[in-house]
């Protein structure tokens, strides 16, 4: 049995194994089968086993820049793209869904609603949902650009822009992976509310890149004080995860004003009070607390990158 790399050339005997076992592929992957005889193997087509090397070889690579979790399911139909999001099917105009931003603009406008979306682009933009500012300001930004001869577009983007695909991919992470539950969506929207919820959908969004399975507690049962999900890695150890943000005033529009930090304009990072909320709550398992200060958050919007361009 032949395998053959991503750029279609013939795996060696003492090549890496391209399943990513650092083993020698003739003692991983390439070893000969003990259990069958040579008369009664079944011969697969070079063909078919150049296309499995090429999609394991997509898959490591995909892995190493986005994390553990699932893969893209997509696919094109005539004059359609389709994509699969958990237990979801959206599908869309190919020509206008070329690239996977494409998909993930729309996927945020589809979760948010476009009845709350529109009645707040419906109000005067300092008075819009913070969601809203980043969409306007990406408008304007994509606007000022200047098309390639083939029609595409090619920058680098703006804060607002990195904000707000940022948000629609944690969406969609978070719903291929687990479960995108209808209560943090009501709190996104919520203006008090986006702060403690945004970062929630972080910590989701990073325990499933970093290879855990998300089951969110149940918050109707009113028993006890739950923990945000608990997260299982694929060695079957279990943990609770809480996510405690500082609030502060203007910073993603709680307390109202958006021009600036408000009267809480101390450089001071304060958790202690975080903590004991967040140790107030009875896990069951080992505890992980993720906390953040947003006015610090606020001012690295620009360092978050949304480097999945393609399907």
């Amino acid at each position: 049995m032949a395998f053959y790399d991503e750029a279609g050339k013939k795996i060696g005997r003492n090549s890496p194994c391209p399943c990513g076992s650092n083993k020698k592929f003739k003692r991983c992957c390439g070893r000969p089968t003990n259990n069958a005889e040579p008369s009664v193997r079944t011969e697969i087509p070079e063909e078919v086993r150049r296309k499995v090397t090429q999609k394991l070889a997509q898959d490591r690579v995909f892995e190493a820049k986005h994390g553990k979790g699932k893969p893209i399911i997509t696919t094109e139909f005539k004059d359609w793209r389709f994509v699969a999001v958990g237990n979801e099917l959206h599908y869309g105009k190919k020509e206008k869904t070329k690239y996977f931003p494409d998909f993930l603009g729309n996927y945020v406008r589809s979760k948010l609603g476009s009845e709350w979306g529109n009645a707040e682009i419906a109000k005067p933009l300092e008075e819009r949902h913070q969601v809203l500012k980043w969409y306007d300001s990406m408008c304007h930004f994509q606007m000022k650009q200047t098309p390639l001869e083939e029609g595409g577009y090619k920058t680098a983007a703006n804060g607002s822009m990195l904000s707000w695909y940022r948000l629609a991919y944690d969406f969609y992470l978070i719903k291929h992976n687990a479960e995108l539950q209808e209560e943090i969506l009501n709190r996104i929207r919520n203006k008090d509310q986006f702060q403690g919820a945004r970062f929630e959908l972080c910590v989701a969004a990073s325990m499933i890149v970093a290879g855990f399975e998300i089951n969110f507690e149940d918050e109707n049962d009113r028993s006890r004080k739950h923990a945000e999900f608990i997260a299982t890695h694929p060695s079957d150890v279990q943990i609770a995860v809480e996510a405690k943000s500082r609030h502060r005033n203007g910073v993603l529009d709680f307390g109202g004003s958006s021009k600036g930090f408000g009267e809480d304009q101390t450089p001071k990072v304060a958790v202690e009070r975080l903590i004991r909320r967040a140790i107030a709550k009875d896990p069951d398992y080992p505890f992980f607390i993720f906390i953040t200060d947003f006015r610090v958050a606020f001012n690295r919007h620009r360092d978050i990158i949304i480097s999945l361009s393609s399907y």
